[in-house]
């Protein structure tokens, strides 16, 4: 199976990514748990708020090697803002959930 992507966008903070929603519609985002300069669900809000990514599906990544009640809580607010599903990191060991 081969994927390909075009027309990525990386951003290195919060500001960057808040700016990018507001302006361009993407196919699907992937933030990260630890987003420089930002309150990860506030930024997710504010991608389902925009005009641009009303329906865009967003995956939330996360360190696995977090404690069990830390990652209960990042699967509740991640579900609770809207996020379309979550994927632990290192990918070769992953977990993953989605609400879909």
């Amino acid at each position: 199976m081969t994927i390909s992507f075009k027309n990525i966008t990386f951003v290195k903070d919060g500001y960057e990514f808040t700016a990018a929603v507001q302006e361009q519609k993407y196919g699907a985002i992937i933030l990260n748990h630890h987003l420089n300069k930002s309150n990860n669900l506030n930024a997710i809000s504010g991608a389902l708020n925009s005009r641009a990514n009303t329906e865009t599906p967003i995956i939330f990544t996360y360190n696995s090697n977090i404690d069990e009640e830390e990652k209960r809580d990042i699967f509740a607010d991640s579900k609770s803002a809207g996020v379309s599903g979550i994927l632990g990191k290192p990918l070769s060991g992953w977990e993953k959930r989605s609400w879909a």
